[in-house]
């Protein structure tokens, strides 16, 4: 019985020690996950705050677009002039789109339709694709003769 319990110690030692192994092992993964968490916790912390500061800053410029925004408003209301009263030169001509120097500071918008002129001749029509406040662009239409640089545009009663 002497050999056979000295082999089931050593056997009950040999898993002891596998046994203690594996707790050092799960010891350090559980610090080496201890270490992650805290580190991912410090990385949440850190954005969090970034977001703060993001969201902060977005109300800042949010504010600063109203503020900027105001003085066109004016110019807008300003706009609803009379459309009669509204003349501009065109500034460039490329085949069948065409540039002014008028834009939504003067009343023109989108969709409008303006009569090309050349001293006692009809150029042609624009109608007007896009609009910035001081220029606007927009395609030739029913053109008699071809558009140049300067031609008066007015906008069609």
């Amino acid at each position: 019985m002497g050999t056979q319990a000295s082999e089931q110690i050593a056997e009950l030692q040999g898993k002891l020690a596998e046994a203690v192994n594996k707790a050092k092992e799960s010891e350090k993964a559980v610090i080496t996950l201890q270490d992650e968490l805290a580190r991912s916790e410090a990385n949440l912390r850190r954005q969090s705050d970034e977001i703060d500061v993001l969201r902060r800053d977005n109300t800042d410029l949010r504010e600063q677009v109203e503020k900027l925004s105001e003085p066109w408003a004016k110019i807008a209301e300003k706009s609803d002039a009379p459309a009669a009263n509204i003349r501009g030169r065109v500034t460039a001509v490329q085949g069948d789109a065409m540039s002014v120097n008028i834009g939504s500071a003067q009343g023109v918008h989108a969709g409008m339709v303006l009569v090309i002129h050349r001293k006692d001749q009809l150029v042609g029509y624009l109608r007007i694709e896009e609009v910035d406040v001081d220029q606007s662009a927009g395609v030739i239409e029913k053109k008699q003769v071809a558009p140049k640089r300067g031609d008066t545009v007015f906008v069609k009663e």
